[in-house]
């Protein structure tokens, strides 16, 4: 049964702040990328904002909008702005499960970046592209891309970029079998991760290396990491990770034999599930309860 999924909470695809704008906002931005009198600096920087509030809601619209983001690049000769409008372009055919044509406008995007020397550039595109890897599950290419990505990031003292890249490091290093060097990638993005707002990826990497723990025979060590994602799940209500965390640890005590507290925490796996309204969150511990009971 192990493992159900695989969490990769950070394989993400690198992209700013993407909430939902409002009609008020999208307007304000839209005017000042229509003003002409203003600096292409603050032109520049709306467009790039317009293209992310749409993203996840209008991922066509979004294309759109980077290839006037792109063309208008392109007339001033800036190729920092070039590969950021192709960025978004990628990160739209993403959205759109299209991973190929994604790869195609990351690739391109990397290379104006590189003609840039923007280097916090080349290390989100890197990790993009390296995510996109995994997809095809080409994961030795993945390991490459995530290696080469996280020396820009340390070279740009980016702490959220080094954490994401030694979590993700970690992951793919254990599941093909090179624990030493999967606890050394996981340490390091635990204690990166010592942000409140990181808690979500602090908890998966705790996961992660309760896992490697687990599979290298030292139960007690593994059943701490999964305690601890429980306990950050818990303080920050956080029903996710508080599901993902609490069957790691049943699978861990069913393997035990402590079938009746996993049983218990099976059931709390559940009822988050049905309060989530995320029903393939109920697979892995109905499987478990089947195999416990029979």
């Amino acid at each position: 049964m192990k493992k159900y999924i695989l969490l990769f909470l950070l394989v993400s695809l690198t992209v700013l702040a993407n909430s939902q704008a409002d009609s008020q906002e999208t307007d304000s931005l839209w005017n000042i990328w229509n003003t002409p009198t203003l600096s292409d600096s603050v032109r520049f920087e709306s467009m790039n904002l317009l293209c992310q509030k749409h993203l996840f809601t209008a991922p066509d619209s979004a294309f759109n909008l980077a290839s006037d983001y792109y063309k208008y690049a392109e007339e001033k000769g800036e190729e920092k702005e070039k590969g950021t409008a192709l960025k978004l372009q990628g990160v739209s055919w993403a959205i759109r499960a299209n991973f190929d044509s994604s790869y195609v406008y990351f690739e391109k995007a990397l290379e104006a970046h590189k003609k840039a020397k923007f280097d916090k550039g080349i290390a989100d595109l890197t990790f993009n592209l390296a995510n996109i890897h995994i997809s095809w599950g080409d994961t030795l290419e993945a390991l490459s891309r995530y290696s080469f990505s996280e020396k820009y990031y340390i070279s740009t003292n980016d702490s959220v970029g080094m954490m994401k890249t030694a979590g993700v490091q970690g992951s793919l290093l254990s599941r093909k079998g090179m624990m030493d060097s999967a606890l050394v990638k996981i340490n390091r993005a635990i204690s990166l991760a010592n942000d409140d707002a990181l808690f979500k990826e602090k908890a998966s990497f705790l996961i992660e290396r309760g896992r490697v723990y687990e599979n290298t025979a030292d139960y007690n060590k593994a059943m701490s990491n999964y305690k601890q994602a429980i306990a950050l799940g818990r303080k920050n209500k956080s029903d996710y990770i508080l599901s993902y965390s609490l069957i790691e640890l049943a699978e861990l005590l069913a393997e035990n034999n402590e079938n009746k507290e996993a049983l218990g925490i099976c059931d709390e796996s559940l009822e988050l599930a049905r309060k989530m309204g995320v029903y393939e969150f109920m697979f892995a511990p109905l499987a478990l309860k089947y195999q416990i009971i029979s």
